[in-house]
């Protein structure tokens, strides 16, 4: 082997291990993800941000810290290059991470290892340790996890639900959900059918509150018939999963984001009979469902137009926040015509709007987080308290910027 250094950047991380940290406290259903579906949600310390990759690819595991503004790898190894070989606890060209959580202060990371195995991750926040927790499924030759999978990571009162939508070439498949106890590292498989379709999602959203956790099976089906959508409800303490809602397909289609407000479900759906999309309010506790009643934004079609827009939908504990034609999700959209997000109060009344420059033309995800929104590209990571948008005043700040480090990186050839 012979070593070509493209570039050499010995950091203090190497010579006096990892500087970073910060305590958080333990916060179920996914710590800062509160958006719910998010691929790698940027988590905030006292001290700094942790973050993955914005899209699925090989584990690079970094810390930025707020005081000195640097980005590094979270690896306190001495001498490691961080090059995704051999032992570095923060990179590793085998993995592909599909999901990040910070939970009771460590990383949870979901990832294919090898091209093959579903299998869950844990990091230390100080950089010592990347420890391989379990293995979830051995994922069949000739098979991949669904490119477009959307689904989330969440972890609930030490438990971990995992989402999976694996698809061969010709579009056949599973999608279904694993449980992992964190303290036993036992596991149990949640959910589970065959694929529906070519762009079949599967589990699209997973919401938590209390012993239950929530989630979106759309086109719920184990042959090749049409099937309604279902939102469905796992009890941790009784392991036991119930049906709690299913649509008419003849009237409805796709089920795209849920929310949880006090004892209601709150979702988002198209009415296929009507023309137009709406959001619907199911009380958990009466089992009755209505309509909200908000001033939406007009999601309807018209004669000449067989597509009609759809709603994306998320709940901070105030306020509920609705985009139109988008997710707020990892998601692109045309840089001519960026998407706007409306704030609602929950008697309905349309209280703000917002956007950002990066929304049409980079991947982006929306998260709010203790008051403030922020705006995740590939590139940076900007805020704004909620209370200056509810006041017109919408101004980003840059909170990081994200560096892929590749300048820090020794590469080994033959």
């Amino acid at each position: 082997m012979k070593r070509i250094a493209v570039a050499i950047c010995l950091i203090a991380v190497i010579l006096f291990g990892f500087a970073g940290c910060g305590r958080v406290a333990i916060i179920d259903a996914g710590q800062s993800n509160l958006g719910g579906r998010l691929l790698n949600p940027v988590m905030e310390t006292d001290k700094g941000y942790y973050f993955n990759n914005s899209n699925r690819d090989s584990l690079s595991l970094r810390y930025y810290d707020k005081q000195t503004g640097e980005t590094e790898f979270l690896c306190a190894k001495k001498e490691c290059i961080h090059d995704g070989y051999g032992s570095c606890n923060a990179t590793d060209k085998d993995i592909e991470v599909m999901y990040t959580a910070l939970y009771d202060n460590k990383l949870y990371i979901v990832g294919i290892e090898n091209g093959n195995a579903l299998t869950l991750y844990r990091a230390d926040l100080d950089g010592r340790e990347f420890t391989r927790l379990v293995k979830l499924m051995e994922i069949p030759e000739g098979f991949d996890e669904f490119f477009l999978s959307n689904g989330t990571f969440l972890i609930q009162r030490g438990k971990a639900f995992i989402p999976y939508n694996i698809v061969n070439a010709e579009n056949d498949g599973l999608v279904g959900m694993y449980m992992v106890n964190l303290a036993k590292l036992k596991y149990e498989l949640v959910d589970e059918r065959n694929r529906y379709y070519e762009y079949d999602e599967g589990i699209t959203a997973i919401k938590a509150a209390g012993d239950y956790v929530y989630y979106i099976l759309n086109n719920s089906s184990a042959d090749r018939e049409p099937k309604s959508p279902v939102i469905k409800r796992y009890n941790i303490k009784d392991g036991k999963t119930e049906e709690i809602i299913r649509l008419d397909n003849s009237k409805a289609i796709n089920i795209y984001n849920i929310a949880l407000v006090g004892d209601e479900l709150w979702y988002s759906i198209k009415v296929l009979d009507e023309g137009r999309s709406g959001i619907m309010i199911y009380d958990t506790l009466t089992g009755k469902t209505r309509e909200f009643e908000g001033e939406l934004i007009n999601a309807t079609g018209d004669e000449n137009v067989s597509y009609f827009g759809f709603y994306d939908i998320m709940y901070d504990g105030t306020y509920l926040y609705v985009s139109k034609d988008c997710y707020m999700h990892s998601y692109y959209f045309e840089e001519e015509n960026a998407p706007q997000i409306y704030i609602y109060s929950l008697d309905g009344t349309r209280l703000a709007k917002f956007s950002h420059e990066y929304a049409g033309d980079l991947c982006y995800s929306i998260n709010v987080i203790d008051g403030k929104v922020y705006f995740q590209t590939e590139e940076r990571i900007d805020s704004c308290p909620v209370k200056d948008i509810l006041d017109g005043n919408v101004e980003w700040k840059t909170e990081v910027v994200i560096d892929d480090l590749s300048d820090r990186i020794i590469y080994y050839v033959e």
